[in-house]
Parts: C-alpha cells; structure tokens; sequence
C-alpha cells in the first residue's frame, strides 16, 4: 500500500471539505439552526427543524472533520513505510515534512484573515463583527499562527490537532514495526479510552476526543487489500450520513460509531478501482476539490465572515436559516475557490517540496509523500 495515491481519497476529501463549509455556513449566526442541530430528529419541535436536522446530519462538518483525522492517520501511517532510515531519522523527516506541510498554507490564510478584516472593521458594515474585530487584532493572529492558541481562526484547531497528533502515530508506527499490526490495533484501543481518561493523552488540547480517529486510520494502513465490494460501500455511506441522525449530537457512542464508518468509507474508497462509488469520487470536480481542501476548509472561513455579515444585516438568515446557510454556501464557495487554488499551486506546494528538500539526501531520489493529509 505504501507509495500508492487513490484518487477516490482526493474526491473523499473534497467531499469532506465542502460539507464543512455549507455545514458552518448554515450554522454561522443561524440560532434557530444550531438550536434544531443538537437533539436527536425525533426530538425536534416542529417540521422546519426536522428538515434543518437532516439537512445538517448529512452534511455534518463534525462528521467530516473526524473523516479527515481518519484520512490522515491512514495516509500518514502508510506514508511513514516510505521513509528510510534509522528510527530517529524517520522521526526528524517525518515531523518537517509535516510542519511543512501545515504551516506554509496555513500562515497564508493568517495574512488573508488580517488583510481583509483590517480595513472592513473601519467600515460601519463590519464593525459590529467579533470575527473581523478578532482577525484585524494581529497579537491574535500571530498566536493563532503558532498554533500555540486558538484565538481567532477556529478552523485551525483541527491544524493543531494535527500537529499534536505525530508523536500519537510515529509511536503506533514503531510499534507496529516491532510487535506487528495488533499492536497498532492496540493504540487504536487505548486512544477510545482516551474519550473519557484525558491523561492517556496527556491531557493535549483536542487529543483525547480526537486521537482514536487518527489510531482508526492507522489501523488501516496496517490491513491487507481485499476486494472492493460495492453494496458494502455504500452502506458505509449512509451509515456515515446517518449516524448522528437519531442521537445527540454530542453522543460519545454515535461518534464512536461514525469513525468506524469513516474507516469503512477510507478503506472502500482506497480499494475501489471501477463501480459507480468509485466513479463518484473520481470525478474530475471532487479531485479537485480534493486537491485545494487545506486551502479551502482554512480560506473559506474568513470569506465566510464577511458574506455572512452581509446576509446577516439583510435579515434574510433569521426567518429562512436553512436557505440563508445554502445561499452562503454557495457563494463563499465561488468565492474562495480561486483563492484556494492559488494557495495550493503556489503556497502548499512550494511547503511540500521545501520540506522534502530538506529531509531528503542529496544523493538519494525524493521518496514520495502518498496523497498529503489535510
């Protein structure tokens, strides 16, 4: 497995990243809709809150963000197998290319949040926005660039999840190397604990909730190809899409249960070959928007902010939220895909082959990188 890039992982990730942003979009200053998000479907008080509830099960931005953790944990473990060397020098390569991987395009998005929001908050419009307020302070923007605080970008807890996520999987790698794949299955036990025993993670921002989706895709990595099996595929899919539907939203079971699915869908999706699932997320519009989903799921935020200041003083997103959101959707998503696409092509990329660089002997081929987590 190690080496290989699936396309279908490129249009799961793009799938993932535009339903976090309608899903953000429909939330963002909707009270009614984050009202109708949190009980379980039939709970809801009225019909428009059913509808608004389903509407935000299948596009779940908290479901898709543990996809993602789950892609990265299969993508990295897999990609760790690429590296030679000893086991200090795997470490040393293995964490630059990550920082190298995160940072560039995510400093990027910190000068497009300032630049924006500095002159907009002199304006009336903008004024009254705590998020443009936030972005136009740079002592936050700065600390939200570290990662060391999440002050103003909310979006970029899930970079430092990320970050504080290797030490997590270079260690279920080594094992793994040395006592074999149940030890990583082992890891991946010990991270469900992590739920409710915050101190098996150090007590980490975001870790103990977070961990076990990233043991779950390094579990995968770990398992051997099967054949693809369509029926189950999709059954993976709507799993994935339903799990949250008739519980809490904040079920620790339901999550539990949801990064299984997300397992199911990276493995079904790493496997498929031919078959309507597999000409889905190989579609050219889903590469793509695999290929720009760092960019787009840190970009679209700030964009965000200001078209939903604008539908906000409209009125229109109080009586129609769900509406609202998908108006805002879409035009936050025509709106920050150039900028996204420029990001990769000349920011991300440039991190990636900069970090490659410097972790690769000069005498030596670059080894590559399988598909980048995002």
């Amino acid at each position: 497995m190690a080496g290989e890039r699936s396309i279908a992982l490129d249009g799961l990730r793009g799938t993932a990243a535009l339903t976090v942003l309608f899903y953000h979009a429909i939330l963002y200053q909707n009270a009614s809709a984050v009202a109708a998000l949190d009980p379980p479907v039939q709970g809801a008080f009225s019909t428009r809150d059913a509808i608004t509830k389903i509407a935000l099960t299948v596009a779940n931005g908290q479901s898709a963000v543990l996809l993602f953790f789950v892609l990265s944990g299969f993508v990295l473990n897999n990609a760790l197998r690429s590296i030679d060397g000893s086991a200090l020098a795997i470490c040393y390569k293995f964490t630059m290319r990550r920082l190298f991987r995160i940072y560039p395009g995510l400093l990027f998005c910190m000068a497009f949040c300032y630049f924006l929001a500095w002159p907009l908050v002199r304006s009336p419009w903008f004024a009254d926005s705590p998020d443009l307020q936030a972005a136009a302070n740079i002592n936050l923007v700065l600390q939200n660039a570290l990662l060391s605080k999440i002050t103003m970008q909310g979006a970029t807890w899930t970079l430092q999840s990320e970050l504080l996520a290797v030490p997590f999987l270079l260690g279920a790698f080594f094992l793994g190397r040395r006592l074999g794949a149940l030890a990583v299955v082992l890891c991946l036990a010990a991270s469900v604990m992590a739920v409710e025993a915050a101190f098996l993670t150090f007590n980490l921002p975001t870790m103990s909730g977070v961990l076990f989706a990233f043991m779950g895709g390094a579990v995968l990595a770990d398992t051997r190809e099967t054949q693809h099996n369509e029926v189950g595929a999709w059954l993976a899919v709507v799993f994935f899409l339903l799990a949250r539907l008739f519980v809490p939203l904040h079920s620790t079971t339901a999550m539990i249960a949801q990064v299984i699915a997300a397992c199911c869908l990276v493995y079904a999706a790493f496997n498929a070959r031919s078959g309507p699932f597999y000409d889905a997320l190989s579609s050219r519009p889903l590469r793509f928007l695999g290929r720009i989903s760092f960019s787009l799921y840190l970009i679209n935020v700030p964009v965000m902010w200001v078209v939903g200041s604008v539908v906000k003083r409209a009125g229109f997103n109080e009586s129609n939220p769900l509406e609202a959101g998908i108006v805002v959707g879409i035009l936050v998503t025509l709106i920050t895909l150039p900028i996204a696409s420029f990001s990769e092509k000349w920011v991300e990329q440039g991190g990636i082959r900069l970090g490659r660089m410097l972790t690769t002997s000069r005498h030596l081929p670059v080894q590559p990188i399988v598909a980048p987590a995002e």
